[in-house]
């Protein structure tokens, strides 16, 4: 069973594999794995080689899925060449595979209202705009903002791709941390730019939770390590392992299968303060 995700090694991505690999071992699959580096001329060659190895299924995580895709084309082939294939994460719309991923744009909002019950109202939210996750989490901050107008004028927003200079992203958060009027919490994309950000404000003389909160996104294992402890959501990698790889097997034996949207955890540790 081939297995196509945007990382391997690093992250959630361990977590889900290991899932995956739990249940297609027990009967008689191995995987075989391909890590596009969210690239597209690295997806391209990844598709090409599971399509050229004749695997028994597929799981495939799309590469830069909010933007246009040269792949697409491979996408439809395997769509019609009836090989059994899922999605993780994000999917297309438009084609008709199966998919597993979180309830992102909900699950944002969810945080948000976290965030205005602890009586924060001017938070600064970054988000990665090339997949579809950053850009479902970005609605969400925005939802949340739009159930309330007497304050979503202290709204403020970064956008950024894969491919941007970080250092310049960072620079930019610097610049909206102004002494006399900073955003009280700061959310991010995911856990992994969450830490980075923190590292920022304290790089300018801020204390996490005391003049900024920060919140992240996934879980990440080194997200409870770090001082203060990040508040985020919980990621259900290793389910989501278990049941692609579960979903795959039913597909390969004819079976039909149906999407799966999942809910998840708000984990709250120490990076957010309450304001009275």
């Amino acid at each position: 069973i081939g297995i196509v995700t945007t990382h391997l090694a690093d992250y959630i991505f361990p977590n889900i594999i290991s899932g995956i690999d739990r249940a297609i071992s027990s009967a008689g699959y191995t995987l075989l794995l391909s890590n596009t580096h969210n690239d597209h001329a690295q997806e391209r060659q990844s598709l090409q080689k599971m399509l050229d190895s004749n695997v028994d299924g597929l799981i495939l995580e799309p590469t830069q899925s909010a933007i246009p895709n040269p792949n697409k084309d491979l996408y439809q082939k395997i769509e019609s060449s009836k090989i059994p294939a899922l999605f993780i994460n994000a999917h297309y719309d438009d084609l008709n595979i199966p998919y597993i991923q979180l309830k992102d744009r909900q699950i944002e909002y969810n945080l948000m209202e976290m965030l205005f019950n602890r009586g924060h109202q001017h938070i600064l939210g970054i988000f990665k705009i090339d997949d579809i996750q950053g850009v479902e989490r970005m609605r969400g901050f925005m939802d949340a903002y739009a159930n309330h107008p007497e304050f979503s004028y202290l709204s403020d927003v970064i956008m950024y791709q894969s491919a941007d200079n970080m250092a310049k992203i960072f620079e930019k958060v610097a610049h909206y941390i102004e002494p006399n009027n900073y955003p009280t919490a700061i959310i991010c994309y995911n856990d992994e730019l969450a830490i980075q950000i923190m590292n920022v404000v304290r790089s300018i003389g801020m204390k996490i939770p005391e003049n900024i909160s920060v919140v992240g996104f996934d879980d990440y294992q080194l997200s409870k390590y770090v001082t203060p402890g990040l508040t985020t959501v919980v990621h259900p990698k290793n389910r989501m392992g278990v049941e692609a790889g579960k979903m795959i097997l039913k597909m390969i034996a004819g079976g039909k299968v149906s999407p799966l949207t999942y809910d998840a955890e708000i984990i709250q540790r120490n990076s957010v303060k309450t304001i009275e």
